[in-house]
Formats: C-alpha cells, sequence, structure tokens
C-alpha cells in the first residue's frame, strides 16, 4: 500500500523518494516473461535503476541541466533558497535530482531526470500551480541577486553509450 504524502514538507519527500526506490518483486513476479518492459517497481526506481532502463532502452530518459553564474558573496543563501524552497515543491511533484554542483568558475549546475519530455511538462505544470512556488517567489524578491545568468539544456543518452552498456563496457 502506497502512503501519501504532503508537498513541501522535506521530511515526508524523503520518506516518499526511499518508498519509491524499493523494488516490487510482486510486480515482477505477475510479468516473469516480459523482458522489454523492464524491471517492475512500486512507484518510482532508484536514480541507479532508472539510469540503467534508459541506457537498456526500457524508458526514453531525459535530463535537464540549469546552470547558474552564481553571484560569489551570495551562494550560501543561493543553496539555502535552494534546498528549502525550490527542492521539496520539485521533489513533490516527482523530479529527481541526480546532482548540484559548483565549478571551480563560479557556476552552480544541476543535472534532473524525467522518464520522458510528457514527464517533465507535467512535472513542471504542477510546480507551477503548487502554491508553494507562488510562496518561494515571494521568498525569492526579498533576496539579494543569487546569479547573474541562467542557462538550460536537454540530453538523453547517447547512442555510443547504449552500445558500450550492452557490451558490459562501463
Amino acid at each position: 500500500m502506497q502512503t501519501e504524502y504532503k508537498c513541501g514538507a522535506v521530511g515526508d519527500v524523503v520518506a516518499c523518494l526511499r518508498e519509491r526506490a524499493e523494488v516490487n518483486p510482486e510486480a515482477a513476479e505477475d510479468r516473469p516473461n516480459d523482458a522489454q518492459a523492464g524491471p517492475h517497481f512500486r512507484c518510482l526506481p532508484s536514480r541507479r535503476c532508472t539510469m540503467l532502463a534508459s541506457v537498456l532502452g526500457w524508458v526514453a530518459m531525459i535530463y535537464r541541466m540549469r546552470i547558474y553564474r552564481a553571484v560569489p558573496q551570495n551562494l550560501p543563501i543561493f543553496h539555502e533558497f535552494f534546498r528549502t524552497h525550490l527542492l521539496p515543491v520539485q521533489l513533490c511533484h516527482g523530479a529527481r535530482l541526480l546532482g548540484r554542483w559548483e565549478t571551480e568558475d563560479g557556476r552552480v549546475v544541476a543535472v534532473w531526470e524525467y522518464d520522458d519530455r510528457e514527464a517533465y511538462e507535467r512535472v513542471q505544470a504542477a510546480v507551477a500551480a503548487d502554491p508553494a512556488t507562488r510562496r518561494a517567489q515571494d521568498v525569492r524578491r526579498g533576496l539579494p541577486a543569487l546569479f547573474t545568468e541562467k542557462d538550460e539544456v536537454f540530453m538523453r543518452c547517447a547512442p555510443e553509450f547504449d552500445h558500450a552498456a550492452e557490451r558490459g563496457v562501463s
């Protein structure tokens, strides 16, 4: 039985993500001959499993990379705002953050994973409609400049990577 989680509560999001990472063995037993469908999950698979499913062609995963030119003196505020106001609402609606990094030249890079373009659009529509997003925008207006530039690019696994995985090459 799945548990319902409320948006915005970090503890609920963490619990939801832990539940979503668990494989449902009963579902796999129901369809033992369906190798093309990939593994069966109660909710969303773990990051490792979703990336493997993408490489094996079971799903058409897409990745969104956002790159920000951060204002150096406001970097701690930028990270706190992200952790407190942006990340919980994204996770609540199904976005999966693969990582967030700082580069040596003052950029912040975030990579998100989605099942496909339609899933991305559903997540973004839900995030935009969520009252927590409006509250985050209100908080943001009261903060100093966090970044001076923002770029976004969508990616998918390269065909060469797919073939390497089939041969067992990492």
